[in-house]
């Protein structure tokens, strides 16, 4: 018997942008990745008013910035998601460089990592409680989910048409 099913893409119920509520935000992607984040900016992810992840940006340092990443549900990874988490390090902040650390045995999160973009740089020893890090980065012209940008000089700018 066939069953009568919507495809997958349908099914799937949309991803809410949490944003101004940084501190719970980081808190809860702090508690997922056994970390402690001050001073920080967040965009969480939710979906039937629950939070399912979240962003955690950090360790603000112009032209730089680290981006921390956790969530608890694959499907939050839509394109509208990722282009807000590289729109406010890119655009409205003008970073240069976004670096990510993750643990150095964690394949799954390094293979996404390059998915999305991010290039490997290094391997730093013994820099997390657990082990080694690797550490991937990613510049704005690297950043294919920026699709209102034009170029101007090196740097990136949202097009006031698209704003």
């Amino acid at each position: 018997m066939a069953e009568n099913r919507l495809p997958a893409r349908e099914r799937v119920e949309p991803v809410t942008l949490i944003y101004g509520r940084d501190r719970e935000i980081a808190h809860w992607v702090g508690r997922e990745l056994h970390e402690f984040f001050t001073d920080c900016t967040a965009i969480g992810f939710a979906k039937d008013g629950k939070i399912i992840g979240g962003v955690v940006y950090h360790n603000y340092r112009p032209p730089s910035i680290e981006m921390s990443i956790a969530t608890i549900d694959p499907r939050w990874c839509t394109r509208k998601v990722l282009e807000q988490c590289f729109t406010y390090p890119f655009i409205q902040l003008g970073v240069k460089r976004i670096t990510t650390l993750v643990d150095a045995t964690n394949q799954p999160v390094r293979a996404f990592n390059e998915r999305i973009g991010f290039v490997h740089e290094a391997t730093l020893r013994d820099a997390l409680h657990d082990g080694d890090a690797a550490l991937f980065r990613m510049l704005p012209e690297e950043c294919k989910w920026i699709v209102a940008r034009k170029k101007h000089g090196q740097r990136f700018i949202e097009s006031a048409e698209s704003a």
